[in-house]
């Protein structure tokens, strides 16, 4: 998937030609970004960030979850990644981080934004789900944003080294059509009580 967003954003698989620039991201915002998520660790230098591209390309998981380049005026700015899983093919779970003094730009409002559209136009996906960590302040505004519904907390979800699990706030949006059809469903409910 290759997404024009705007005239500022472009979205397109990451690939070897990123291996420099996440390199230089994971090293210069180390200490911000193992706060929340657990790659940074696997990445040292540019050699790991081939590793880890190749990983990501062709790995074991190459099938169920791919990974994007955010290309903010031309240059890398975070990543974007699809997953699937197995027992929920038409729901895709997005995952995001944008390198940190790129951030209060809307840049990944936007992008998420044009990905939920091209998911919704383009796949028969039934919804779409976001999962933050708890204490996450500033990513849960993301899904809010976006318009994703709160649904849950999800316990001891999700980890990395310096904090092996934490509680995920898992939101969801409804493809438009089902997001009626609910709304109408529940009114109906309501009125039959």
């Amino acid at each position: 998937m290759k997404l024009l967003v705007d005239s500022e954003i472009k979205m397109r698989p990451l690939s070897l030609k990123d291996a420099p620039a996440l390199a230089d991201a994971v090293n210069d915002h180390f200490d911000y970004m193992v706060e929340w998520m657990w790659f940074p660790f696997l990445i040292e230098d540019q050699e790991d960030a081939v590793k880890y591209i190749n990983e990501v390309n062709t790995g074991r998981y190459s099938q169920s979850e791919r990974e994007y380049a955010v290309v903010y005026k031309d240059t890398f700015a975070g990543i974007v990644k699809v997953m699937y899983r197995e027992d929920e093919p038409k729901i895709p779970i997005l995952g995001a981080w944008l390198v940190e003094n790129y951030q209060g730009r809307g840049i990944m409002v936007r992008t998420l934004g044009r990905v939920i559209e091209h998911l919704f136009e383009h796949t028969d996906a039934e919804k779409i789900m976001v999962q933050v960590a708890v204490g996450n302040t500033r990513s849960r505004k993301l899904p809010e944003k976006l318009g994703f519904d709160f649904s849950h907390i999800e316990y001891k979800g999700f980890g990395n080294k310096p904090n092996p699990l934490v509680d995920l706030m898992t939101y969801f949006k409804y493809r438009p059509e089902e997001n009626m059809d609910l709304h109408l469903s529940e009114k109906l409910e309501f009125q039959n009580f």
